[in-house]
């Protein structure tokens, strides 16, 4: 894998670990299979877009994963918005995604589960 971009992988393992979460808890949370989980850690699959980026949010490894080019950013509302900047072959490629209700959702999933210890 080429240095200059993150192991997002390993990423999602360690960030996962570091919850004391296995995979299926992590499925069960984002609301996919364990085999998706699975080959996302071994890079055989890699989440794009939106799902990246709750992952991200969720496992607390935003700055791992997006380590200069990584924002938070409010409009006009107060509502808070995620910019994440990936500068590939002098190409500039950005998403901006209002984040702010799917990832509580994501944290009320936690909460709940852990809560009920039914993962």
């Amino acid at each position: 894998m080429n240095n200059e971009y993150p192991n997002i992988g390993a990423a999602i393992r360690e960030g996962r670990r570091k919850k004391k979460w296995k995979q299926k808890e992590l499925a069960k949370i984002l609301d996919v299979s364990s085999s998706l989980v699975s080959l996302w850690e071994t890079n055989t699959r890699i989440p794009l877009g939106d799902d990246l980026i709750k992952i991200a949010n969720l496992l607390d490894i935003v700055d791992i994963l997006f380590p200069r080019y990584s924002v938070e950013l409010k409009d006009k509302d107060g509502d808070e918005f995620s910019a994440s900047f990936l500068l590939r072959d002098g190409q500039s490629q950005y998403a901006i995604t209002n984040m702010r209700k799917e990832i509580e959702e994501l944290r009320s999933r936690v909460e709940k589960l852990e809560q009920s210890k039914d993962y």
